[in-house]
C-alpha cells in the first residue's frame, strides 16, 4: 500500500488523474485484482453492462443513487482520458 500512496503523491497523478495513473502503474508491481476493493470491480462491471447493452440505471432518475451516478461519471471520465492518451501515444 505504501507504493500506491507514492503513486498518488506523484506530480504526474494530478496531471493525468488517479485512474489513469493507477491503470498504468499498478500492474508494474502488483495484481490490481487483490488491491482494488470488490465494490470497485462490481461498479466497473455495472458500468460496462449498462454501456454495452444500453441499459438504464433504473426506472427513472429518482431510482438511481447519486453515489452510483458519481461512480459512473468518474469511470467514464477516466476511460476517456486513457483513450485520448492512447490515441496520442499510438498516433
Amino acid at each position: 500500500m505504501d507504493e500506491i500512496e507514492r503513486i498518488l503523491a506523484e506530480p504526474g497523478t494530478q496531471k493525468f488523474g488517479v485512474g489513469q495513473s493507477l491503470y498504468y502503474q499498478l500492474p508494474l508491481f502488483c495484481d490490481p485484482e487483490y488491491v482494488i476493493p470488490g465494490w470497485c470491480w462490481d461498479m466497473l462491471d455495472d458500468y460496462q453492462t449498462c454501456k454495452r447493452f444500453n441499459l438504464p440505471l433504473g426506472k427513472n432518475l429518482d431510482d438511481v443513487s447519486a453515489w452510483r451516478t458519481d461512480c459512473f461519471n468518474l469511470i467514464e471520465n477516466e476511460i476517456q482520458k486513457i483513450t485520448e492518451y492512447e490515441k496520442k501515444k499510438n498516433g
